[in-house]
């Protein structure tokens, strides 16, 4: 499995694998969030872009602030 990980802190999309944390892109995302929750449709847009397609809903991560999804290559 493959999660796209999206943060409050920070204007970045992190694709990693779900079973050892490797780092497999990153790239920059603006408008993620609209009053403090996740945009879908900005996410969506940025995924897309770069190639990526979300085929999750996105879940409140353990850490206040941190999201994720998962995503399959487009």
């Amino acid at each position: 499995m493959i999660n796209a990980h999206i943060s409050r802190d920070e204007n970045t999309i992190l694709i990693q694998d779900a079973d050892d944390a490797s780092t497999i892109a990153e790239f920059p995302a603006d408008n993620l969030f609209d009053d403090g929750e996740p945009n879908e449709e900005a996410l969506d847009a940025a995924l897309d872009a770069a190639g990526w397609k979300r085929t999750g809903d996105i879940e409140s991560g353990p850490d206040w602030g941190l999201f994720a999804a998962q995503v399959t290559a487009a």
